[in-house]
């Protein structure tokens, strides 16, 4: 695979995980052994004449990741709520 490093934690899951970039021939020509590689920690991007073009993340990423989302709009669905029912002309 092309090259691999570590980013520095900001706090965003792509952001504290080893960074593959593969390209677009490689994954093809490769997937399996692409698909192999990915795991909990790591992601692969996926390149078309050196510039990102898709990512392969491992299922758990992608579950905490629509957790994530589900958690963020279920609170703000409940913060709406309170303010609505405090003040029904806010809708």
């Amino acid at each position: 695979m092309a090259r691999a490093h570590r980013l520095a934690g900001t706090g965003l899951p792509l952001e504290r995980c080893e960074r593959i970039s593969v390209t677009a021939t490689e994954a093809q020509n490769e997937f399996g052994r692409v698909l192999d590689s990915v795991t909990g920690d790591r992601v692969i991007f996926i390149t078309r004449h050196n510039s990102p073009r898709a990512v392969l993340i491992s299922i758990e990423r992608f579950d905490a990741l629509v957790r994530k989302d589900e958690t963020l709009l279920d609170t703000l669905t409940a913060e709406f709520d309170a303010l609505y029912e405090n003040d029904p002309s806010i809708a």
